[in-house]
């Protein structure tokens, strides 16, 4: 996948789930992100982001389509649904060194035709869904229910390295008896299955091949980053898989050389369920120890969405 395109998907997901730090790393320090249909612009990554957070909860973003040109900016039409009204942005995107230096937002309200415009006056003339005819299979429950697991992927993620972050050295790096022995090798682990090997297949169709209990990051810092980094990747991947792929097969070769075809959206769902499993190690390792361990049940992430309602200053924390 265009890391471009990667970039600007990621954004629109990030923004969803109101990730605004990681959404922040997007952008060049100096961006501007202009509203032509209001007359406003943000002078700064930080007040395209602010603005963002401060904007009135309540609403939600789906991504119609995600498009390069071909003079390297990249062209995005996303639905806003902001009860009771409904928005359709069209924004393009100018890069520098792969982040976002330039946004140029062009909005539009969602309206039903006027009465006036009928078959009997016009001929050959339909009138389609709100978002253009595509509502059911964008929105269909396997797809909310991927893009729900992405979403429990960062939270569970960020929530968990807020306990490890407290562990001391010797209690990171110490052979628990789990299978990739300590918490830290653990970690190596999920970044070489969530974002080496699984990731590149499914957005690249590519095939690593990485040993399973490889140290890909021996520094703490700079695994807890990449890591948190990979899980938003999924967010970007989910905002632009087309519903007829979810229906589909993922074609890989394992990293011992054998070819598979297995369901697309099955072995999606096995990405998120084999972080939750590895999480789940985790865990215990850190109960074991004599350290509080977090609670990262799905429905706590469920429970905070129903009910978030953050002030700016709370987001951008």
């Amino acid at each position: 996948m265009d890391k471009r395109l990667a970039a600007v998907q990621s954004l629109w997901s990030l923004f969803e789930v109101r990730d605004w730090a990681t959404a922040r790393r997007l952008f060049v320090d100096n961006a501007t992100m202009t509203w032509h249909t209001s007359g406003e612009r943000m002078l700064d990554a930080d007040a395209i982001i602010r603005v963002n957070a401060a904007y009135p909860e309540g609403w939600n973003i789906r991504v119609i389509e995600v498009n390069a040109l071909q003079d390297g900016r990249v062209h995005s039409v996303v639905e806003v649904s902001h009860p009771p009204a409904k928005f359709i942005a069209n924004s393009v995107f100018r890069f520098e060194s792969g982040r976002i230096a330039r946004v140029d937002e062009y909005w539009s309200t969602v309206e039903p035709p006027p009465a006036w415009r009928t078959p009997e006056l016009i001929g050959a003339y339909e009138r389609l869904d709100v978002a253009g005819g595509h509502v059911a299979p964008i929105n269909s429950p396997l797809r909310a229910h991927l893009a729900t697991l992405a979403r429990y992927n960062v939270w569970a993620t960020r929530k968990l390295f807020d306990h490890i972050d407290a562990l001391p050295e010797a209690d990171y790096r110490r052979d628990t008896g789990l299978f990739f022995k300590s918490v830290h090798g653990t970690l190596n682990h999920l970044l070489v299955g969530e974002h080496e090997l699984w990731f590149q297949r499914f957005a690249a169709g590519v095939s690593p091949s990485v040993q399973l209990n490889a140290e890909l990051e021996p520094d703490r810092a700079r695994l807890r980053q990449r890591l948190l980094d990979a899980a938003s990747a999924w967010l970007g991947l989910m905002a632009g898989v087309a519903p007829d792929r979810l229906a589909g097969t993922l074609d890989y070769t394992t990293t011992k050389g054998i070819a598979q075809s297995l369901p697309f959206a099955a072995t999606l769902a096995h990405v998120f369920n084999h972080g939750t499993h590895h999480r789940g190690q985790i865990t215990a390792a850190i109960t074991a120890l004599g350290h509080p361990c977090p609670e990262i049940d799905l429905v706590w992430m469920l429970q905070a969405e129903s009910r978030r309602v953050a002030s700016p200053e709370e987001t951008l924390s």
